[in-house]
């Protein structure tokens, strides 16, 4: 398995996450008397990124190699990810030491992969 289907494979489980989380979340502010404005529009923005994962896989080669740089970056999704998690039943302070400390993990992760794996020219 190369690296692109471990990424792809690793963003399509964090969209579950964040669909699972949403669906509570919406749940919750309707008891709360929340009215949800065009709900009709949610369905597209799935579609759009399960087609955006399906033609990475489809048309990207997958002897690519990553730009692990660019995967770093998803230091900052794992950081909001982590901190919508956790900041009601952790708390500020905590949650934000734990969304940091994920952050600092995919970045220096990348950081440190990268070099090994690159390819040399």
């Amino acid at each position: 398995m190369t690296a692109l289907y471990w990424i792809l494979g690793l963003v399509a489980v964090q969209r579950l996450i964040e669909l699972a989380h949403a669906r509570s979340n919406t749940a919750r502010l309707r008891r709360l008397g929340a009215v949800e404005a065009d709900a009709g529009a949610y369905p597209l923005f799935v579609l759009l990124h399960a087609g955006w994962l399906m033609s990475l896989a489809l048309f990207v080669p997958a002897a690519t190699p990553p730009d692990w740089l660019l995967i770093g970056l998803f230091g900052f999704t794992g950081f909001f990810v982590v901190l919508a998690l956790t900041i009601e039943p952790l708390g500020i302070a905590a949650s934000f030491a734990a969304a940091t400390a994920l952050a600092l993990a995919i970045q220096g992760c990348s950081l440190w992969i990268g070099p090994v794996r690159r390819p040399r020219r």
